[in-house]
This record gives structure tokens, sequence and C-alpha cells, in this order.
């Protein structure tokens, strides 16, 4: 069905005005159609990076609480050299990141 309106206006477009009118119209048009394009395209990639920082922070939650119970069964070193060993990968990560 879309593919009709554009069809139907540019139609009545070439049947009424002058040409000077008719080219406005559709330069009008083709701006409005990339328009839209891109508002879409825009809402899309915002939607995505939204739909995997989301994942990506549950995930990692869910690994860090994880961690702690496994850092539970630690000694008092072992629980402190694991803690330091993911504070480093954390910034390690942030200075690749360009944070």
């Amino acid at each position: 069905m879309a593919s009709i309106a554009p069809s139907g206006a540019k139609l009545y477009w070439h049947l009424s005005g002058t040409a000077e009118n008719q080219r406005e119209q559709e330069e009008r048009w083709d701006q409005t159609i990339r328009d839209m394009g891109e508002t879409v395209a825009c809402e899309f990639r915002t939607s995505v990076m939204k739909t995997v920082d989301d994942h990506i922070c549950d995930s990692f939650a869910e690994v860090n609480e994880r961690l702690k119970v496994i850092r539970s069964s630690f000694t008092e070193t072992q629980r402190k050299l694991s803690e330091d060993r993911a504070l480093l990968v954390e910034g390690l990560a942030a200075l690749q990141a360009g944070v």
C-alpha cells in the first residue's frame, strides 16, 4: 500500500501545476523521504545500543554476583588478590575503550 501513495502523489503532481511546481513538489517529497529514513535509522541505532547496553550491564552484574560467591570460599589473601586483579582488568578495559 505504501508504494501506491508515492506513485499516486507523483501522478497528481504531473497532472496539475507547472513544471516548476512539479519539480519543487518532487524535491520536497524526496527530502521528506530522506528525512524519514534518517529518523528511522537514528531511532533504530539508539534502540539497539540501549538494548545491548542493558544486556551487557545485566550480564556483568550477574558475573560480579557469582564472583562474590566464589570469593567467599577464598582465604583473605586470595580474596584481596582476586579483587585487585578485577580492578586492574576493569581499569585496562576503560583505557582500551578510551574512557
